[in-house]
């Protein structure tokens, strides 16, 4: 059983296959011990906890991204199909912005950071009937999400991204 801790919260995107793992706290196990996860489900772990991993399928295939800022912590979230694929483009997006140069890289790559905690914030919420003033926000949301991609390695800020 190979286990891992790191100093930062984990995010981990299970894209393909699936894992078994267990969540330890200080040297013991946690409620969320021994844990299979599948494609679809994204992880958030804390940086208290040790994560250790037992068995993955061979097409096991997951993102993950360690961020220095607390985000709701200890979570495992069953994505829907466009919550899977905004998170997955935003880590991509991520990636991207580290491989290649930018003036702007600490910046962009906190903007982006700062999407996903708005994405993983949100996910509690995503079967809750939509009042007509969410919907709107969400509306803006993707409106947003949108320009941001199209527009991330021309524009370094966002009052300056044009609006269609």
């Amino acid at each position: 059983m190979a286990q891992e801790r790191t100093l930062f919260t984990k995010l981990v995107l299970v894209t393909k296959g699936n894992i078994n793992m267990g969540v330890l706290q200080q040297g013991t196990e946690a409620n969320d011990s021994d844990r299979t996860f599948s494609a679809g489900e994204l992880l958030v772990v804390s940086p208290k906890h040790v994560i250790a991993f037992s068995e993955m399928s061979a097409d096991f295939m997951a993102e993950c991204i360690l961020v220095d800022e607390e985000i709701t912590a200890d979570v495992v979230y069953q994505l829907s199909d466009d919550k899977q694929k905004a998170a997955i483009d935003i880590f991509h997006m991520i990636r991207d912005i580290v491989r290649h140069q930018h003036i702007y890289k600490v910046e962009m790559i906190q903007s982006m950071v700062n999407v996903l905690k708005l994405l993983v914030s949100e996910l509690p919420y995503e079967n809750v009937s939509v009042t007509r003033d969410l919907r709107h926000k969400k509306e803006v949301y993707e409106i947003f999400l949108h320009l941001l991609y199209r527009h991330f390695k021309t524009e370094r800020q966002i009052r300056s991204m044009p609006t269609s």
